[in-house]
């Protein structure tokens, strides 16, 4: 079985439906269309509004008690649990579901007793009741239910549990949706409790700190990426002359634009048709490039293959980020452009992973004990991830 390594703490097993990137995708899909088919053609809706309105016409009667006036509460419950859930998951890929799974990691480790279930953080504070040792909602308790009616606007799966509560609503909020108030006070408190310094963003940058910082100057020999034999490398990128010639040009903009500077822009092109999707400026020398909300969804709803080109000023390889940031968009492969006239062709494999994984590998061997220069630490940490994730990775000479 597949393992999600969460670096030098903890290994979560995940579902062999991970094998496959793509495939996984298009389960997730299925799973979100199956529910809106559903919802469409069974009538749910219009029935448990109907099953809503007779519990509530029930309550109302102050003269219904017993057994009839307790169903009336449980269905009440259920019929707004069924009505608040608009999707299965917040997931829609692999890269999310590692979010997701960061999450259950940030929740377990807000509590040194995390082997503990009944000691788990926040677990009262979600509204769960402890049945047999594990939390869980309960729809017979009025706090419980009403909790998981809540959780419901977040996704099914929220539905479970308490732990599901924290970590859909933990990525419903890293992706800039509202969840309901009491479930983000939790987080934001376990966050602090687990130490949680930066949470996983899914953007390129140039560097990963720690030991490996740069190589050489931001500095653009200029003569050089403006001749011939600096054009010929892109020949070499992939058998669509058109595309290596756009991916060039591109190129040849990003490293313009940022001569002796150590800001980061990023072009994502489409494959198909040849097109720029965006063109998008990093924040100055800040060794990044992030997307706006509005151009992640113009990648989330392209349905093209993608290609994306950043510069590295610091003339770095590819790092942990770079690659989830190819898959979580769904980039075919991405291209590096560094200052010192490198250039770097990068894809996701068939396991995931999280940037600090790699990152550390780098930064392992980047010590001196390895006896290695900031390039060959790369390579190393680069090669031995193709054999261990299937990344692919290689420079264009």
């Amino acid at each position: 079985m597949p393992q999600l390594h969460i670096i030098g703490l903890t290994t979560r097993y995940i579902s062999n439906r991970f094998n496959d990137i793509n495939n996984y995708a298009d389960i997730v899909k299925k799973s979100e269309d199956s529910l809106i088919e559903y919802r469409e053609k069974s009538g749910i809706v219009k029935i448990q509004k109907e099953r809503l309105k007779n519990a509530e016409k029930i309550l109302s009667d102050k003269n219904i008690k017993g057994y009839e006036r307790e169903k009336a509460v449980i269905n009440k419950a259920e019929a707004e649990i069924e009505l608040n859930t608009q999707r299965m998951a917040v997931r829609e890929n692999l890269m999310d579901t590692l979010t997701h799974e960061y999450g259950n990691f940030i929740h377990r480790n807000a509590n040194a007793d995390y082997v503990q279930k009944s000691s788990m953080f926040g677990a009262k504070d979600l509204d769960g009741k402890l049945i047999n040792g594990d939390w869980k909602y309960d729809i017979n308790s009025h706090y419980s239910a009403n909790a998981k009616i809540e959780a419901a606007k977040i996704s099914k799966y929220v539905t479970e549990s308490p732990y599901e509560a924290f970590a859909e609503g933990f990525f419903a909020k890293e992706k800039g949706q509202k969840i309901p108030e009491n479930i983000e006070k939790v987080i934001e408190e376990a966050k602090v409790k687990a130490g949680v310094k930066k949470t996983v963003r899914h953007h390129e940058k140039g560097y990963i700190g720690n030991n490996a910082q740069r190589i050489g100057s931001n500095s653009i020999n200029l003569d050089y990426i403006n001749s011939e034999a600096y054009a010929n490398k892109f020949k070499k990128i992939s058998k669509d002359n058109e595309l290596n010639n756009l991916i060039y040009n591109k190129s040849i903009e990003l490293l313009r634009n940022n001569n002796n500077s150590d800001t980061e822009d990023l072009c994502i092109i489409t494959v198909p048709n040849k097109q720029v999707l965006l063109n998008v400026r990093g924040e100055r020398d800040a060794l990044g490039v992030e997307l706006s909300k509005k151009q992640s969804s113009i990648v989330k709803n392209c349905k093209m293959e993608m290609v994306g080109i950043h510069n590295h000023p610091t003339n770095l390889l590819p790092n942990g980020s770079d690659f989830t940031a190819a898959g979580y968009r769904g980039y075919k492969y991405g291209i590096v452009v560094t200052h010192d006239g490198r250039i770097y062709k990068y894809s996701v494999g068939n396991r995931p992973f999280l940037p600090a994984l790699l990152d550390s590998r780098i930064d392992k061997y980047c010590a001196k004990e390895y006896n290695l220069n900031t390039r060959e630490a790369y390579e190393k940490a680069l090669n031995e991830f193709r054999k261990e994730y299937g990344i692919s990775w290689q420079e264009i000479e």
